[in-house]
């Protein structure tokens, strides 16, 4: 399912396949670019300011990537979290099934992203990252 609110931007370079059962959803002012790269069966992409994914890169199952925190948190002094912050995902990058990509993340080109880790600190290119929260578990790393 793909939505599109009033002056948001999608952009496709090249072809990007969206499996069954996947959810796009971009909300009003915001922009979502996509590459020559597939979103696997049951993930979903939601973008409420800039959410940008490179070519070649392998989205698998049941994968969530957001820019933001779904509704603001108010502090004890008053102050409100950020609620959006750019994603950036670089090229030939693989992200495993049932991973969660948070707002603000920048994923290096050739990275690959463990199955069910939550990445919320940037990930270098080349390097994996797993776990809850995803931390780099190997550097100097090449998939094919």
């Amino acid at each position: 399912m793909l939505t599109l609110k009033p002056r948001s931007v999608l952009s496709v370079d090249g072809h990007f396949n969206a499996y069954y059962n996947t959810e796009i959803y971009v909300f009003e002012n915001a922009n979502l670019s996509l590459g020559y790269s597939y979103l696997n069966a049951g993930s979903q992409i939601r973008c409420m300011e800039k959410i940008q994914i490179g070519n070649q890169c392998a989205i698998g199952r049941n994968v969530m990537i957001m820019d933001f925190d779904a509704h603001t948190i108010k502090y004890e002094d008053g102050q409100t979290n950020s609620i959006t912050a750019p994603v950036t995902i670089g090229n030939h990058v693989w992200i495993g099934c049932g991973a969660t990509v948070l707002k603000g993340v920048n994923i290096g080109d050739g990275a690959v992203i463990g199955a069910g880790a939550v990445v919320t600190k940037d990930v270098p290119a080349n390097c994996i990252a797993a776990g809850v929260p995803a931390k780099i578990i190997k550097t100097n790393v090449n998939w094919e």
